[in-house]
């Protein structure tokens, strides 16, 4: 790929590598083919890469190289799949408090969401997901011991519903349940665990260390009773409903729940909720500008006013890294932000991206890709640095991203235009891939790419070339 190391006037002090004119090799794959331009604009290119260190070096890249392996084909959501896990077999495996769902399990759709097992006469029929805990019921604390079928209560997570509904029960109602068998394999899981901690061969370091465990998990399970994001609301019979996605799960466990069970515990959420739908800053209200007739660059001189009121406060060599990435988008060009690690690239390109939201209303949608151990970090940079941006974490199981498409895309399919409510998703090279079909729709605004160093190896998924080689 032709790039030059490029010494803009602003930017004398660190030299950096910059793709001159139109996009070729790799880049022209990614900004053109993989990512569709918006209107007659192409898709502003940033990348982000850390030096290679030396020959004699011993670090080692991060990215070695992978054997080929055929990937299935994956179907489209308006294809039916049928699960290899049939109703009359199911799944009982406990095996790390998973709550979720294999990657590879059933392509489940949005309207399944919340939807109720119904059983031959019409009533509901309860089933449950995951055995948390156990107490001694309180009614029965004279007893001298406990027993599990007799005054043992469990606490329950029901499947179809949110930790808010978990419930305490006896074993003898519990056999009445649909994914019974995860009750006996609860018992069966404690007693082993219990002989183990009792165990003479067992150090009291070990002991600490399975308590700890056990306790982290439990704090986990009350951390899933807190809601990190009211998708979208709906009237029902007059109710009105929140689809909540709560804190520490992925989309696949958002349910729908009615507002006076949640207006408490989550009223930060539900005014940030409509105070996104009230500004309306969607990506569809965005400003147009062709490439030849985009404003002319001016120079940023301190802190511009959208990181001042987040109390943040960017270093020179920082402010001088916002002027060098608005200079490309300006002029049109694509370029590779090179610096040494620690310097503070990730904040850069956010404050970049909040520099397009808020000075040139380029309300997105902004594709970031990174490397799922990043995931955390850049989450909490978008917090602390760009809070006015809506940003989506797409990740999770098919069920999961299925929900984001629908809740949060809305229509990419078919003739109509997508109708995208969020500003940046931010995402991994792995489900890049995966979702090509999907993310191909929508015409991104800007593309940021971490460690490109990593940029997967050349693909084609959906006719489309998705992924470039190694640039660095």
């Amino acid at each position: 790929m032709p790039a030059t190391a490029h010494a803009h006037p602003l930017r004398e002090s660190r030299p950096c590598l910059l793709v001159r004119g139109p996009p070729q090799g790799p880049l022209a794959r990614l900004s053109d083919s993989a990512f569709p331009v918006h209107g007659h604009r192409r898709a502003h290119v940033i990348c982000l890469a850390t030096p290679r260190p030396s020959v004699g070096s011993d670090s080692d890249s991060e990215y070695g190289s992978r054997p080929s392996k055929k990937r299935k084909k994956r179907p489209s959501e308006s294809d039916f799949r049928i699960s290899s896990r049939s109703s009359k077999v199911p799944n009982y495996k406990e095996e790390g408090e998973d709550f979720g769902f294999d990657d590879d399990d059933v392509i489940a759709y949005p309207q399944q969401v919340n939807v109720p097992v119904v059983a031959a006469d019409g009533a509901e029929e309860h089933e449950i997901e995951v055995v948390i805990k156990h107490q001694r019921d309180e009614d029965r604390m004279d007893d001298p011991e406990d027993v599990w079928t007799d005054n043992i209560r469990f606490h329950i997570k029901w499947k179809n519903y949110s930790h808010l509904h978990n419930t305490d029960e006896l074993y003898e109602f519990l056999k009445k349940c649909r994914g019974f068998k995860r009750v006996e394999n609860y018992i069966t899981k404690h007693k082993n665990w219990l002989a183990h901690f009792n165990s003479p061969l067992v150090s009291l370091e070990d002991k600490e260390q399975m308590a700890v465990e056990r306790e982290r998990i439990l704090e986990d399970c009350e951390t899933y009773k807190t809601v990190e994001r009211i998708v979208t609301e709906k009237v029902e019979q007059g109710v009105t409903k929140y689809f909540c996605k709560w804190n520490g799960l992925n989309y696949e466990q958002a349910t729908w729940e009615e507002a006076d069970e949640v207006s408490v515990i989550a009223r930060e959420q539900i005014e940030a909720y409509q105070d996104r739908e009230k500004r309306g800053l969607f990506p569809a209200r965005s400003e147009n500008y062709t490439p030849t007739r985009r404003p002319p660059f001016a120079q940023i001189v301190g802190d511009p006013d959208f990181v001042a009121v987040t109390a943040n406060q960017l270093k020179d060599f920082q402010l001088t890294g916002l002027n060098w990435l608005a200079y490309l988008w300006h002029g049109g060009q694509n370029g590779i932000l090179a610096d040494e690690m620690g310097l503070g690239k990730t904040v850069q390109s956010v404050v970049y991206l909040s520099y397009l939201f808020h000075r040139m209303r380029q309300l997105g949608p902004f594709l970031v890709i990174v490397p799922l151990s990043t995931i955390p970090a850049w989450q909490a940079t978008f917090t602390n640095w760009a809070p006015d941006l809506d940003v989506i974490t797409y990740m999770g199981n098919s069920r999961a991203r299925s929900i984001i498409r629908h809740y949060e895309f809305g229509q990419t399919g078919g003739n109509r235009k997508p109708q995208l409510k969020f500003n940046v998703l931010l995402t991994t090279y792995e489900l890049v891939l995966k979702d090509a079909p999907d993310l191909s729709n929508i015409k991104w605004q800007a593309l940021a790419v971490d460690e490109v160093r990593g940029l997967f190896s050349v693909s084609r998924c959906g006719g489309l070339t998705l992924c470039c080689r190694l640039i660095a």
